[in-house]
């Protein structure tokens, strides 16, 4: 296992909340986390929609040999904010399951990623 050390997540959040800004979620109050995570999770997020809170983790461990762009999984996990609303509301309102919810969230995620992503660093 590597260690990502307070540097890689100093990155990290100054990439969130760069993105962030640039997505217009003032709203949402981030609190950022250093935690180890399953294994094969570099980051992930948590909500509550109606208290507009997000809570956003890095993890503390990579697998050996695995590289990190910190700055591609900041931007992934603002897209995850940017996208909450929508994934909440469809999840509740039309009942579907949440893997195609999620599903359908990735790919667009993925979308922007490679487009918005390559073209445009904060």
């Amino acid at each position: 296992m590597k260690k990502v050390t307070k540097k890689d997540f100093k990155l990290f959040v100054n990439g969130f909340t760069g993105w962030q800004t640039f997505f217009g979620l003032s709203d949402y109050r981030v609190n950022f986390y250093h935690d180890q995570l399953e294994e094969d999770i570099a980051a992930n997020i948590t909500t509550d929609l109606e208290a507009r809170v997000c809570e956003v983790r890095l993890t503390t461990q990579i697998v050996d040999g695995g590289e990190i762009d910190f700055r591609q999984v900041a931007f992934h996990e603002a897209c995850e904010l940017l996208l909450n609303d929508l994934s909440e509301l469809a999840t509740r309102r039309y009942l579907r399951g949440d893997d195609e919810v999620a599903a359908a969230r990735h790919a667009i995620i993925r979308r922007l990623e490679n487009s918005v992503y390559r073209s445009f660093k904060l």
